[in-house]
């Protein structure tokens, strides 16, 4: 969306295979996948995954590649034409895409849409991209699945004001630039705080099932970073656990997933709590017993 800059960048997908993957050198192919370009430097692609539980044709994310894509800071501009672009359903950024990325034979697609995506069937001459599988984020920088629930969780970092941890569902719209949180965004400021009005349920916006402020100096962070679902066993205190941090203070947290699944009821105010985790481990350089917090 807008025109290039000199800030301009372009996010490029590229698939590598490798003939000889016990070398210390690549010796094989490389094949661009998809490219997007960003009206900045930040905010560009983030993580890529496929579903753990799709191990074979039966199941519906079999070979779908789930692509976590930034809004290269369009939506905290103060411009009517870059601000709405996480909102629109005619461009890539500020989206989490599915695709198969399986080169198509015959043709020259470098990647298939999936047949049960949200917007493939939707109205022709529209433009609306069918790579789209959920949209309204700034920066869905991790994504992680948990296998026993089959849940995909995304981590979005803020502008000013909120951290967000979201329950992604197929199609669902996550609110940015419009809101960050559950607040509405004031893009003359940049500050998230105005009350959702009353007509905010007609916008079908998906709010997040966790959100801390952000704000270094209320000891909590600026830039979410997550995550995984503790299934291991050797920290039962944290089994079911969703595990994330901040990425600028190193501060880390833990939720209880069934929280988050309750909290993910539709109404923006029902939101899963989270708390500290502190590590402590004994100095290897020290002969002493004491141990450091982290």
């Amino acid at each position: 969306p807008g025109t290039d800059n000199v800030f301009t960048r372009q996010g490029v997908l590229i698939e590598w295979q490798d003939t000889k993957p016990t070398n210390s050198t690549f010796e094989g192919t490389a094949r661009e996948l998809l490219r997007v370009e960003f009206n900045n430097r930040f905010h560009p692609i983030g993580d890529l995954l496929f579903n753990p539980l799709a191990t074979g044709p039966a199941h519906p994310d079999w070979r779908r590649l789930y692509v976590a894509v930034g809004e290269g800071g369009a939506g905290e501009m103060n411009n009517a034409i870059l601000h709405a672009t996480p909102q629109r359903l005619d461009v890539l950024q500020g989206k989490i895409l599915r695709i198969v990325p399986d080169a198509p034979a015959g043709g020259p697609l470098r990647y298939t849409i999936p047949a049960d995506n949200p917007f493939l069937d939707a109205v022709a001459g529209a433009g609306i991209r069918p790579e789209i599988y959920a949209y309204g984020f700034r920066n869905p920088h991790r994504l992680t699945f948990d296998p026993p629930t089959g849940l995909l969780l995304e981590t979005d970092v803020g502008f000013h004001t909120w951290e967000e941890v979201n329950i992604i569902r197929r199609g669902a719209n996550y609110g940015y630039a419009d809101r960050e949180g559950t607040a509405v965004l004031d893009v003359a400021t940049g500050i998230a705080s105005g009350p959702l009005p009353a007509d905010d349920a007609p916008k079908g916006y998906t709010y997040p099932v966790i959100q801390y402020a952000h704000s270094p100096a209320l000891g909590v962070g600026d830039a979410i970073c997550g995550g995984f679902v503790y299934r291991g066993t050797k920290l039962p205190q944290l089994q079911g656990k969703f595990i994330f941090g901040d990425i600028t203070t190193g501060e880390l947290f833990y939720a209880d997933l069934a929280a988050m699944i309750a909290a993910d009821d539709g109404n923006p105010s029902t939101r899963a709590s989270y708390h500290s985790i502190d590590i402590e481990l004994t100095n290897p350089r020290s002969t002493g017993v004491a141990c450091a917090a982290l």
